[in-house]
């Protein structure tokens, strides 16, 4: 991670670091990193943030309302972190397959098998009858 990055002309770029953290660009780490960094400390506004849904409702669209919270409502390591988590989850939650797509992967290739030996069947039954 490259730090100066996060600074413009002499500011923290909020969005910037919001959007990173959104995108998993961060390590929880690198995260720890900014929070840390005295320049960008000194940007912090808001008190803490208060989370507005549970984890088992973060999904992209909350993602999104939150991340964009940067500029307006809150920068803080308290937002910071909780953005951070809510990414993460997302993040794992979007790119692991599901209990579900994984049974209608099996499914697909059960029937894939199945058809093809009856066509298997069919064909060799044909070849060995005569007409």
């Amino acid at each position: 991670m490259d730090i100066n990055s996060y600074f413009k002309d002499g500011k923290v770029r909020r969005s910037k670091i919001a959007l990173d953290i959104k995108n998993g660009d961060l390590t929880k780490q690198d995260v720890e990193e900014l929070i840390s960094n005295e320049r960008i400390s000194a940007s912090f506004f808001g008190n803490g943030y208060i989370p507005s849904k549970t984890s088992d409702l973060w999904d992209r669209s909350y993602l999104d309302i939150i991340s964009n919270a940067a500029s307006a409502e809150a920068f803080n390591a308290e937002y910071l972190r909780y953005l951070y988590e809510v990414a993460e989850h997302v993040n794992k939650k979007e790119t692991v397959p599901s209990k579900g797509s994984k049974a209608l992967v099996f499914i697909i290739i059960g029937a894939i098998i199945v058809v093809t030996s009856i066509i298997l069947l069919v064909i060799n039954g044909n070849n060995g009858s005569v007409h």
